[in-house]
């Protein structure tokens, strides 16, 4: 390849294996960015590191986005203020965002795939314990 154009070199990348000295390398063909073995070491008083932990394959990059749209924003300070369980998913029911509470409440987990039977029975479970709630307020009210 023989050009300059930073788009070129990209394309000419993307999808590419490389050795390094720290094994392989992979760029990303969605991305410039690159896969590689991850190893978390601590520093030895000899200057040397221990590894204590080595993923043993690449691990794909996950780029963070630099600008986080409004919505995303409000989405995730009212999940950190709010007292409601807050669960988004995606259209292929994959889970985008839940608060703390949500998380608290079933158990789910970031980028977990949710099954229509999973998701139905959420419902009918959380449906279940608001009509008893709302059915303990009216016993209340009427008591007073």
């Amino acid at each position: 390849m023989k050009s300059e154009d930073h788009r070129d070199i990209f394309h000419h990348l993307s999808g590419k294996e490389l050795d390094t000295a720290c094994r392989k390398i992979v760029v990303d063909t969605d991305h410039r960015h690159m896969a590689h073995q991850v190893k978390i070491g601590k520093a030895m008083p000899d200057g040397q590191f221990e590894i204590v932990w080595d993923s043993e394959r690449n691990i794909s990059p996950r780029p963070f986005k630099v600008k986080h749209s409004q919505s995303n924003v409000v989405l995730k300070s009212w999940g950190q203020i709010s007292e409601e369980a807050i669960l988004v998913l995606s259209k292929e029911n994959v889970v985008l965002y839940m608060s703390k509470k949500a998380a608290d409440m079933t158990r789910f987990y970031q980028e977990q795939s949710l099954t229509e039977q999973l998701l139905q029975s959420m419902y009918l479970l959380f449906t279940s314990i608001i009509t008893k709630q709302i059915i303990n307020i009216r016993i209340c009210l009427n008591r007073k």
